[in-house]
């Protein structure tokens, strides 16, 4: 039975709480609507005469005044033309800006030419390096084809020797 009695307080408790709830509710709905607030009789009220003694007057005019207009929006042009690079490079220096008019042949911009120079270097040391090779090559092939012909070496050794001065 005590169980009984503690589930029904527990239950009765939810709904004293949901009531008090839903008229709290139910009072501010009205007080927002005006229930609490004096309310105009009906029928009609008598207004005040307003005079025009004592104040200033103004005349009106017509003025010429210029009208601007602040937008926001995107100007396009009527061509576009595209410069792209034929190497990839650091720009240093920009000689033009947009808008600017230019013409044939004129320089645009001006590129680091650093790591070209670099690349440039790499390759002559590349050539010279083969150069150099082809030399040893033609060296070891010139010795070995005399040592061929006095049955010095194997044809194997000499054909060895021949393909990597062909090569080279």
């Amino acid at each position: 039975m005590t169980a009984f009695l503690a589930s029904s307080w527990r239950l009765l408790r939810r709904f004293l709480t949901a009531l008090a709830g839903l008229a709290a509710l139910v009072l501010v709905i009205a007080w927002m609507s005006g229930w609490f607030r004096a309310k105009v009789p009906p029928g009609e009220v008598e207004r005040e005469k307003t005079t025009l003694t004592g104040r200033k007057w103004a005349y009106s005019q017509v003025v010429r005044t210029t009208e601007s207009v602040d937008a926001v929006g995107t100007v396009e042009p009527r061509r576009k033309t595209i410069v792209a690079g034929q190497i990839l490079a650091t720009i240093s220096r920009i000689s033009v800006h947009a808008g600017d008019p230019v013409t044939k042949g004129q320089q645009l911009v001006e590129l680091d030419d650093r790591e070209l120079q670099a690349r440039l270097r790499e390759a002559e040391a590349a050539v010279a390096a083969s150069g150099a090779d082809l030399v040893t090559r033609e060296h070891d092939f010139q010795r070995y084809k005399m040592m061929y012909e006095e049955k010095a070496v194997s044809k194997e050794d000499y054909d060895k020797f021949r393909g990597a001065y062909d090569v080279a």
